[in-house]
């Protein structure tokens, strides 16, 4: 770029850490580009959608912006450089805004110096009064860049949290203006702030992609060291369990002293609390987190996230649809063997809205009208990746296969034809990989394709080359 160029950028969809951008040059063509980050979150690399890179940016261990070869930027460079051919973006370490004017990234709630590694302003609070580190209130994640992110280093969720409880509880008792209802604003506020803390808490101390769990104390105040757990059914009810636990406890314990029980009654009062706000708490957190899980495209119960898909057989099987409701067999043989269902059907014999078909049968009349050899192969398809490439390789030498639900002598129930196999590669959130076969069947009742279960009939039949 020369200095008189005008670059234009415009987010338009984000999935997790990644983002797509379409940029535009001196009000030219929108093009498509895609921004790809470290496991901090930096702005690390563009590229235009052939994939070839049109921007790098590197940084120092506490954020300064570094040349491709690792030597960092001078005053002088940064305020000489046009600020597009500089950031493009505009973002950088961490994915905060950043200030080449004055060699300073902008976190929002205070200005950062990457040349110091120290903040302009200290931090409003002492949050971890029990770790030293905590004492230096202008320091950058607890001075431990590489492990942690600082998104704004304050404790907010705590205060929200106990006005929104504290008013809610008053409230349900009549907004009492005496000493009783102040007792019911109280034990409201420290509902509402444990459920906060320890909701976070939980959070920070559950697993993340890419990047260091913050622990659960760091997540309960709120300092720079807390992260966000990645979002899944699974991760969301332990959060809302907890945190609904936590506060339903407290909020029936407190609530019956102040009602004049004892002790023990109020223990007995709390515990129910605490178990529907255990149970309430983690399904609607999970549901929040599975849903957000599938918004960003990862699995709603656990989060992992679809890094592979590889296609091991195909076979392109003709969509027949069956011509009567007994008719599944014959149709199945059309789409599998090429000979017409009637066909099949005079062979078989029957009406085909009211006679059902044997799996002897059927197989009887394939062996006969094409001499292929038929015979059960497996009761369940495999959910193995192995077992799974070994059918694959079967149906790529030419033999195909057939699903049926059947008991021994019995007429079938329903039967399809094996379509197509593949494997899709899942990372989980802890990092781990693992595999799920996705088997496609061309389904006569339909004529058309669908994705079954691997157990969802129970013979397997293969009909040979």
């Amino acid at each position: 770029m020369n200095d008189m160029e005008t670059v234009v950028a415009k987010i338009i969809f984000g999935v997790g850490e990644d983002g797509f951008v379409y940029v535009r040059v001196n009000f030219g063509q929108w093009k498509l580009h895609y921004i790809y980050r470290d496991y901090q979150g930096s702005v690390t690399d563009i590229t235009d959608a052939s994939g070839t890179v049109v921007h790098r940016m590197r940084y120092s261990p506490w954020g300064k912006l570094l040349h491709t070869d690792g030597t960092p930027y001078t005053r002088s460079e940064e305020l000489s450089t046009d600020y597009d051919r500089l950031l493009l973006l505009g973002r950088g370490y961490t994915g905060h805004e950043y200030l080449p004017w004055f060699g300073l990234v902008n976190m929002n709630a205070r200005l950062y110096d990457p040349a110091i590694g120290r903040f302009l302003s200290p931090d409003p609070y002492v949050q971890m009064p029990d770790y030293t580190q905590s004492f230096n209130r202008y320091a950058y994640c607890l001075n431990n860049p590489l492990t942690y992110t600082d998104p704004d280093g304050e404790f907010w969720h705590l205060i929200i949290g106990a006005v929104i409880g504290g008013v809610i509880n008053w409230a349900t008792h009549g907004f009492q203006f005496n000493a009783k209802g102040l007792g019911y604003f109280g034990v409201g506020a420290l509902a509402g702030t444990l459920g906060a803390g320890i909701g976070a808490g939980i959070s920070s101390a559950l697993p993340i992609v890419g990047q260091a769990s913050g622990g659960f104390v760091a997540g309960f105040w709120g300092t720079s060291a807390a992260t966000t757990a990645t979002s899944s059914f699974v991760s969301g009810a332990l959060v809302g369990g907890g945190a609904g636990f936590s506060s339903g406890f407290t909020t029936g314990f407190g609530n019956a002293l102040i009602d004049g029980k004892n002790f023990g009654q109020a223990l007995g009062q709390g515990g129910i609390y605490g178990a529907i706000g255990l149970g309430s708490g983690a399904l609607i957190g999970g549901l929040v987190g599975g849903i957000s899980a599938v918004r960003d495209g990862r699995e709603f119960r656990n989060g992992a996230r679809m890094i592979d898909e590889q296609s091991l057989a195909n076979q392109n099987l003709p969509l027949v649809q069956q011509r009567g409701d007994m008719n599944c067999c014959p149709a199945t043989g059309e789409s599998t063997t090429g000979v017409s269902q009637d066909t099949y059907r005079k062979i078989i014999g029957g009406d085909p809205n009211k006679d059902h078909v044997t799996m002897a049968q059927f197989n009887d009349a394939i062996q006969l009208e094409t001499g292929r050899k038929v015979s059960p192969y497996l009761k369940t398809l495999p959910t193995d990746k192995t077992g799974a490439e070994q059918v694959a390789g079967m149906m790529n030498r030419g033999n195909n296969f057939y699903l049926g639900s059947t008991t021994a002598g019995q007429p079938i129930g329903h039967v399809t034809a094996l379509n197509s196999v593949s494997v899709r590669t899942f990372q989980k959130i802890s990092g781990d990989i693992y595999y799920k076969v996705v088997y496609q069947v061309m389904d006569p009742a339909r004529g058309a394709y669908r994705i079954i279960g691997a157990n969802s009939m129970n013979i397997v039949v293969r009909i040979y080359p």
